[in-house]
């Protein structure tokens, strides 16, 4: 752990912001102020990556039913007399299009989840926490916009190659649900990524600890006049807290419906095993050939 808190200091040492005259000179630039700004931050990665993932997935889970039901066909077949199969019934295009689109759609949905939810490593979250610790919540107008900048321009490498943030607001919602309600709670998970990894250990070095803890009192201090500022805060938080649990039944029902799906083929792959067999030694049994008798 303190290994990787080095290296995260060793980032934040080589994108030290230096002032010149002031924050005036500083000019902010978010996707948000871009027409296509949603487009580039949602969508471009989600095509050059992502997508390339979920299209075999999709493929695979809706067409792992589709050969369960074929073995089904294969086995009544092979069992029953004059039993004939209508290929057009199986192979029913609209169905297949439906599951596949179907599955691929919830795919993108969770990577529109958690694009929107921000997984960020530990240099990033380091950043997020300074800055807020720092600046002047009150007095400056754009004050979360210009925390989204600075992490995004801290980061704009070959490693960071999209923004962290797309604007201010997703990164003030970031430090109210992964910052200040584990805080609040009494938690201490802060969670951030590493190696794709979720590790909720950040607050067990006593220094990101106490970083932690400035930041929050000082965006306390800059809401403590502003009540209505506070209910809106709760009332974002609920509403992030019911999408967290309707993202959760969703993926789940959608894990259900693969299990369903892979346990059926499983089944059936049995069943074209086993069933022949024990077909084939009943018959022998109770219906004996004459040669035999």
């Amino acid at each position: 752990m303190r290994t990787v808190s080095n290296e995260s200091q060793n980032d934040l040492e080589k994108c030290a912001w230096n002032y010149v005259g002031g924050l005036e000179q500083e000019k902010i630039q978010l996707l948000e102020d871009s027409p296509t700004g949603k487009l580039k931050y949602f969508f471009v990665p989600y095509l050059s990556q992502n997508m390339w993932i979920d299209i075999p997935i999709s493929l695979m889970y809706t067409f792992i039913p589709l050969s369960a039901q074929l073995m089904y066909f294969s086995l009544c077949e092979n069992i029953y007399n004059g039993f004939e199969k209508d290929l057009f019934d199986i192979f029913c295009a609209p169905w297949l299009i439906i599951h596949y689109f179907l599955y691929h759609a919830v795919f993108f949905v969770q990577y529109i989840y958690c694009r929107a939810a921000v997984n960020i490593e530990m240099s990033s979250l380091q950043k997020v926490l300074e800055e807020v610790a720092e600046i002047d919540l009150v007095g400056d107008p754009e004050a979360w916009r210009r925390i989204a900048f600075r992490v995004n321009r801290c980061f704009a490498n070959k490693k960071y190659n999209n923004p962290i943030f797309y604007d201010g607001e997703q990164c003030r919602r970031f430090f109210l649900r992964e910052i200040l309600r584990p805080i609040e709670s009494g938690s201490y998970y802060i969670a951030w990524f590493y190696e794709e990894r979720l590790i909720k250990t950040y607050c067990e070095d006593e220094s990101n600890r106490m970083l932690a803890e400035r930041a929050i009192a000082n965006y306390k201090k800059s809401i403590e006049d502003f009540d209505d500022l506070s209910e809106i805060d709760k009332e974002k938080d609920r509403t992030d807290r019911l999408f967290e649990r309707f993202h959760i039944i969703a993926m789940n029902i959608v894990f259900c419906l693969g299990l369903i799906g892979i346990a059926s083929f499983l089944l059936m792959t049995l069943a074209v095993i086993l069933v022949p067999i024990c077909y084939s030694i009943f018959n022998a049994i109770f219906n004996p050939s004459p040669s035999s008798s």
